[in-house]
């Protein structure tokens, strides 16, 4: 596990750490599932566990819904 926090921001926001295993690699990019206006929906996924987060038609939604579960996780813990 990646114990030393690494910049996630970008553009669209921070990314939280991962809700499954507390990692810090996690990164948006392009997702499998199709967009609406073309092209792929983006999602974040987690590079340690390999996890996927919610898809959004934009980089900032898929932000906005992964740390909305990140948050609810901390929660539960």
């Amino acid at each position: 596990m990646n114990l030393e926090p690494i910049d996630t921001s970008t553009a669209a926001g921070s990314i939280s750490l991962c809700p499954f295993c507390g990692d810090w690699g996690a990164e948006c990019a392009d997702s499998a599932v199709p967009s609406i206006g073309g092209g792929q929906k983006k999602a974040v996924y987690c590079n340690t566990c390999f996890c996927e987060g919610p898809t959004s038609e934009t980089e900032a939604g898929a932000i906005e819904a992964w740390n909305r579960r990140a948050d609810l996780a901390g929660e539960l813990k």
